[in-house]
């Protein structure tokens, strides 16, 4: 008996692909500095509440108060910098804000005093910071990736994007 099924190949339909546009991360905050932070957070704030409970409430004011800046400073510090196109995605915490590359202003790396103790005498050390500005005088600070420089990687992404104003005159090369 002949074999009266034929090996026909199926057609397979497929879907057309979609443009390749990426999203690059310029920056991403340490997840380890994030989770100590919380946790002196929560210990601050359960030795706060656990004063409260003994009555000393001028005393437990300092630990609470403690964890409110340390919880505050997680919400404010950037966690994390993506550019896609022609929109820079600064995230926070809680937020996350978005740039054109015409609402940028300026890139550049400035140096934050920080005051360390050691043991008795207290020393002032400088660490970089990025600053960026933008048009509305929203400052944003970013502590230096440590791989590269995004400082260049903002400012091209910025000239690649920026549309010119209508201030700005444009040659035609006459």
């Amino acid at each position: 008996m002949k074999n009266t099924r034929k090996n026909r190949k199926k057609k397979r339909v497929s879907r057309p692909q979609k443009p390749k546009s990426y999203r690059y991360t310029l920056y991403e905050r340490e997840k380890s500095s994030q989770v100590l932070a919380s946790i002196v957070s929560v210990v601050f704030f359960a030795f706060g509440i656990g004063v409260v409970f003994e009555e000393e409430y001028l005393t437990a004011l300092i630990p609470i108060s403690l964890a409110g800046i340390v919880a505050y400073s997680l919400i404010t510090e950037v966690k994390k910098i993506e550019i896609f196109e022609d929109t820079m995605f600064v995230q926070y915490l809680d937020s996350t804000s978005t740039y054109s590359a015409d609402e940028i202003l300026s890139a550049e790396w400035i140096l934050v005093e920080v005051i360390r103790r050691h043991r008795i005498p207290y020393f002032h050390e400088f660490t970089p910071k990025l600053l960026i500005k933008t048009k509305n005088g929203k400052k944003i600070q970013v502590p230096p990736p440590g791989g590269y420089d995004i400082q260049k990687s903002i400012m091209s992404w910025k000239e690649k994007y920026q549309n010119p104003s209508d201030s700005q005159e444009i040659s035609l090369g006459n």
